[in-house]
């Protein structure tokens, strides 16, 4: 008697793929992160996210309230005089972080569980200060973004509010460029433009595939 055995067919399934793009003050992140939304890349922008999770009336508004009430006008923040504060103390730094950190997080929470459900194939994150506060090792593809120094440095003092001494405080609270670089699974070079960046981004799609 002849026995026939029926084969189930394998289900693949294609997890969404998670790109950090991280990088120091002046690096190249917002350019960065502009090309991958060119090429139709879901992606959580951290500055907007930092922006609303301190809107007023929400948690994060309230807590700066009271922890920075100096720097809120006429019921909003005053990022000026807040950014004045949190740069030249590295204690009221780490203050506004633990209010601001965790709403972030939720939020990209919530952005990835979405794409997830969606099945997207690969979504960005960004995350400035992925090495300094994240220590996540579950995530295999970080993009560095980087440049020359004297390139981030231009690039850092033509913002508006921006002046030396700040640029030093900040980049003293940041891992510097050259461990994130060793750390990271890929680096891409900003200061080489936007060209170079964009066929960058292409290439490692493949890669991604």
């Amino acid at each position: 008697m002849r026995i026939v055995r029926k084969f189930k067919k394998k289900r693949y399934s294609k997890s969404t793929k998670i790109i950090i793009i991280t990088g120091s003050i002046g690096m190249g992140k917002s350019t960065t992160l502009s090309l991958f939304k060119y090429l139709g890349y879901p992606f959580f922008d951290a500055d907007y996210f930092a922006r609303k999770v301190v809107e007023t009336n929400t948690k994060g508004f309230q807590k700066i309230s009271k922890t920075f009430p100096s720097v809120i006008k006429k019921d909003s923040i005053d990022r000026k005089a807040l950014g004045e504060i949190v740069f030249s103390d590295p204690k009221d730094l780490e203050r506004l972080e633990r209010i601001i950190h965790p709403q972030i997080k939720k939020e990209r929470e919530r952005f990835i569980r979405i794409h997830r459900v969606k099945r997207s194939k690969i979504i960005v994150l960004d995350i400035p200060l992925f090495f300094e506060k994240e220590n996540d090792n579950s995530y295999s593809n970080i993009f560095v973004i980087t440049a020359p120094s004297f390139i981030q440095k231009q690039r850092v003092l033509r913002r508006i509010g921006m002046n030396k001494d700040k640029f030093i405080n900040i980049l003293n609270t940041q891992i510097p460029d050259i461990r994130k670089r060793q750390r990271g699974s890929q680096v891409i070079q900003s200061g080489l433009g936007k060209r170079f960046v964009l066929k960058k981004i292409r290439f490692l799609k493949t890669k991604l595939d």
